[in-house]
């Protein structure tokens, strides 16, 4: 009996060891002994789509230990300067990585594409050092990572034209060529695509293809629907339309528009749009007014609507956006330019 005792004595010992094992095991966490100290070899830049091969910038930190060897992620993590990194732009740079370097062209793409800097604006921007553990396939962790202190920086990034899924509208507006065509884009990629074209008195017909070819050519299907064996589509009389087409729902819309300036900055404040004037040669619309710091948006037909708001979305021009800031009091020529399909609509604020 005693003997049978003490196996069940020393079974309930060792299952004791085995969970306090597992409980310390549980309870184990890792500590960095130091943050990684974050420099950049410059804090102002303006970014030149003409050096965009050309490096403009190189960041410097030291790796973090932990008191034992462990593989660490680094990654460069970009914010607007007034955001705190609640919504940013990571760039993985590698595994025990200690530096890592941008061109003009690089850059310009975390911080106008990713981040929402406005193009041709000097903006504040945030900058740190993000330090991972991984402890799996997956690229995922249980350790918290370690984050540099931060750098400010402020950068004027350029637009470029963003490629998005897009449709070609040819018609006698532009002598019936799909290769030259204006193009509506798809944004979310969702088969919506939206466009402005200038429409002349005598050259309201077009019609839609999904490529620069007349392979497959969309007509009218009645009222607001499209068809392959519809005759030409038209716009009831000459003007700036925007254009807006499902070629999967099959169904198209026309919107006339004329555009103006309406906000706190300008003349006619949050009451009476400012009118601006198109200029077929430029296919831009334009004004020149005496502004007074505040903020501006472009509206279209003097409607409140969002598709008729024109402001910013995280550095883009997008329908519903927030006011466009005008820093400084002064007289200005603002320029809209909605040539370029949905997406890539763009604004020059210039003071005289």
């Amino acid at each position: 009996m005693k003997k049978w005792f003490n196996i069940f004595l020393l079974s309930g010992v060792a299952a004791l060891l085995i969970t306090s094992c597992k409980k310390d095991e549980v309870k184990t966490v890792l500590i960095p002994q130091n943050a990684p100290k974050l420099t950049a070899s410059a804090t102002t830049m303006v970014l030149d789509s003409l050096k965009r091969a050309t490096s403009v910038v190189s960041f410097n930190w030291n790796k973090v230990s932990f008191g034992f060897p462990a593989v660490l992620t680094y990654s460069l993590e970009f914010s607007l300067g007034s955001d705190n990194f609640s919504s940013s732009g990571l760039v993985e740079v590698g595994v025990d990585a200690t530096t890592a370097s941008f061109t003009h062209g690089g850059l310009d793409t975390v911080l106008y594409q990713t981040v929402g800097l406005e193009a041709n604006v000097a903006s504040a921007v945030k900058v740190r050092v993000k330090a991972e553990v991984r402890t799996d396939k997956n690229g995922t962790s249980t350790v918290a990572p370690v984050y540099s202190d931060t750098v400010n920086m402020t950068v004027t990034p350029y637009q470029f034209v963003i490629v998005y899924p897009v449709v070609y509208v040819p018609g006698a507006y532009q002598g019936w060529n799909p290769e030259t065509a204006n193009k509506l884009a798809s944004v979310r990629s969702d088969n919506n695509y939206e466009g402005y074209i200038n429409y002349t008195a005598g050259n309201l017909a077009f019609k839609i293809t999904p490529a620069a070819s007349w392979d497959v050519a969309y007509g009218s299907g009645g009222g607001d629907a499209l068809s392959k064996t519809g005759g030409d589509l038209t716009v009831p009389s000459a003007g700036y339309y925007r254009l807006e087409a499902n070629i999967t729902g099959l169904k198209w819309s026309a919107t006339k528009t004329d555009w103006g300036i309406i906000g706190s900055a300008t003349p006619g404040g949050t009451a009476t749009d400012t009118k601006m004037t198109y200029n077929s040669a430029t296919q831009t619309w334009s004004v020149t007014a005496n502004l007074t710091a505040g903020g501006l948006k472009f509206r279209a037909n003097s409607d409140a609507t969002a598709k008729n708001n024109l402001g910013i979305t995280k550095g883009k021009l997008t329908g519903g956006g927030n006011d466009i800031t005008v820093a400084a009091a002064g007289n200005y020529t603002i320029t809209l330019d909605l040539s370029k399909g949905a997406g890539n609509y763009a604004y020059i604020l210039k003071k005289n």
